[in-house]
């Protein structure tokens, strides 16, 4: 594995000027970043399945606080699609977590999937509700 699937904070592309969504984005890199160290270092499964339950809940959280605030901003008319994106994200996560913990690895499937989460969410999705 390569270090392709380093996640880097970009603020050019990925900064949306919403605080607390910018640093639970910044987080979220920190998160992904160390699940795939401790992968990469070949970890034990035990610290491994802790880090993707650490991601998973703060995905949660993070989705919860990002979706009350876009139903706070007036006119964004793509609320509803957003949070059925968001749903459907945590449903892939939740299956490839699963995966890992009945004694399945994380394959580049995985890597790929969070990086692409990451820079075509944000980029795409949420710089909608930001502008």
């Amino acid at each position: 594995m390569s270090r392709k699937f380093v996640f880097e904070w970009d603020p050019e592309s990925l900064e949306l000027g919403v605080e607390a969504m910018d640093k639970d984005h910044q987080k979220l890199i920190f998160l992904m970043n160390n699940i795939f160290q401790l992968y990469s270092k070949k970890s034990s499964r035990d610290q491994i399945s802790h880090s993707l339950d650490e991601l998973g809940k703060f995905v949660v959280e993070h989705f919860a606080r990002e979706e009350r605030y876009f139903d706070s901003v007036a006119n964004y008319p793509d609320a509803d699609i957003h949070k059925s994106i968001h749903k459907k994200l945590v449903n892939k996560y939740v299956s490839f977590v699963k995966s890992y913990k009945e004694g399945g690895d994380l394959t580049d499937d995985f890597f790929f999937f969070l990086k692409a989460w990451l820079v075509a969410h944000i980029e795409g999705v949420d710089a909608r509700y930001a502008s």
